[in-house]
């Protein structure tokens, strides 16, 4: 036998959106945290570690498309040369924040 109980929709842990008289339990706002982490977790990365800046051969971070062909650079030399490439590029993809990402997830050092 299932217990129902109403209650209101703008009460803590009633489920937004859903019937009135139904209220989210423990184990599914469990789940649903974990479905929204692990969707936060899929981020597709177009640069890989093994793509090269073309001035400094340092890991690229920034591809950038134009007309002609395409560059990639790493976080010094874009930022160096980022007013001259606003002009050439039609489109940026500019991933500097995997540096912040990598460096949070390493454990201190002993």
């Amino acid at each position: 036998m299932v217990e129902r109980r109403t209650v209101n929709s703008n009460v803590p842990g009633s489920r937004p959106g859903g019937p009135a008289n139904y209220k989210t339990t423990t184990r599914e706002s469990i789940i649903m945290n974990m479905t929204i982490e692990s969707v936060a977790e899929e981020v597709q990365y177009v640069l890989s570690p093994l793509d090269r800046c073309d001035q400094c051969y340092a890991e690229a971070l920034v591809l950038v498309k134009g007309v002609t062909g395409q560059l990639m650079f790493c976080g010094h030399h874009y930022a160096k040369n980022e007013k001259a490439l606003s002009v050439f590029a039609y489109e940026t993809i500019d991933e500097r924040h995997k540096i912040k990402e990598n460096k949070a997830k390493k454990p201190p050092h002993a």
